[in-house]
Parts: C-alpha cells; structure tokens; sequence
C-alpha cells in the first residue's frame, strides 16, 4: 500500500467518523423533539420567579434642603399574559369588558379596544405583565 493510499484511507476514516457524530446528533435532536412541548412547559416554568423589591430610592435634595425629586406611589393595573393567554377569546372578550369597567369606575376612563391594542402590544415579552392603565385609584 502506498503513502498516498493509506493518507486517503485515514482521510476517509475521519470524515466517515465525524458524519456518524452528525448523523447521530440529529437522530438525538429529533428524538427529542417528540418531547418538545413537555420540555418547553418544564422550561417556561423554571425560568419565571417574581421578585418584589422595594426602590432603594429617596427624596433628592439641594444644598439649601429643598426637596428637588420626591417619591410617589403609583398604582398601575397589569396583565398577565400567562393567564390570559390560556382562556378562549369569548372569555378573554369578557374578561377585558370587565377590566375596563372597573377602572373606569375608579376614575380613569378606559375602553375595551385601549386594552386589547395594549395585550396585542408584543413590546412587552411573553412573562411580562402588560400595563394597561397607570396612575389608577384603588
């Protein structure tokens, strides 16, 4: 056998070795895949934890102590698009009606079609609260 022969040989050797490890990756990934959504649901469930903290914020002053920046409490009303998103359309319909009508009881005059623009609004991630009305009086 001659130097050329056994070159092509090893060569041979080596791409037929690394084309098992993909064939074999692939035929692991679409096992898997069967999988998928009790792997996504498993997934989505470790990755949210709700972390309340308060602001280390305070009141800015001058140098004479005049307060400059002062500290509000603002209510805001959120959506969660977790629980939303798991009802049919005629309950989430009902669900948003209700929503705007109470907070426009409190003050805040709000329309069904304001809250369905701000749910459909995809700025805000798929576990983000989306706000719909801020500045609301409990």
């Amino acid at each position: 056998m001659t130097d050329g022969a056994l070159r092509m040989r090893v060569f041979a050797f080596i791409a037929l070795v690394l084309f098992g490890g993909l064939v074999a990756r692939l035929w692991y990934l679409q096992g898997l895949e069967a999988q998928r959504e009790e792997l996504q649901q498993r997934a989505q469930t470790n990755v949210l934890e709700e972390v309340y903290e308060e602001a280390p914020r305070g009141r800015i002053l001058d140098r004479n102590g005049r307060v400059l920046v002062d500290n509000k409490v603002v209510e805001v009303v959120t959506i969660d698009r977790g629980i939303v998103d798991d009802l049919d359309p005629v309950q989430r319909d009902e669900m948003f009606l209700r929503l705007a009508i109470a907070i426009s009881r409190s003050g805040r005059l709000t329309k069904v079609g304001d809250i369905v623009d701000q749910y459909g609004d995809r700025s805000y991630g798929p576990f983000e609260r989306v706000p719909v009305a801020v500045d609301v009086n409990p």
